[in-house]
């Protein structure tokens, strides 16, 4: 084993990870906006109980915990909502 190439390929699939969480946050907060400019409820809570279900789907196929997968997406979720908020002063609750 090369552990310098195999710590390379951890260190590419890391910034994989992180460059796609960046880009699903800014796409759930595009959504966000416009369920806002419809009219609709901010979040969806049917939605995001499917994509729980295809997280553990997609974690069992693959062999990796669906307990593991549930929780990095609930992360990831509740990591949006919270960025979102802080994008937009006016919905956050006033600071004295």
């Amino acid at each position: 084993m090369d552990l310098k190439k195999e710590r390379k390929k951890i260190d590419q699939l890391d910034a994989l990870i992180i460059t796609s969480i960046t880009k699903r946050i800014k796409i759930a907060a595009s959504i966000k906006d416009w369920r806002k400019t419809e009219g609709l409820p901010r979040t969806d809570q049917k939605r995001e109980q499917e994509i729980l279900a295809n997280s553990k789907r997609l974690a069992r196929h693959h062999g990796t915990s669906p307990f593991l997968a549930a929780m990095i997406i609930k992360k990831i979720i509740a990591e949006g909502k919270r960025s979102h908020k802080f994008k937009n002063p006016k919905n956050e609750p006033n600071q004295k």
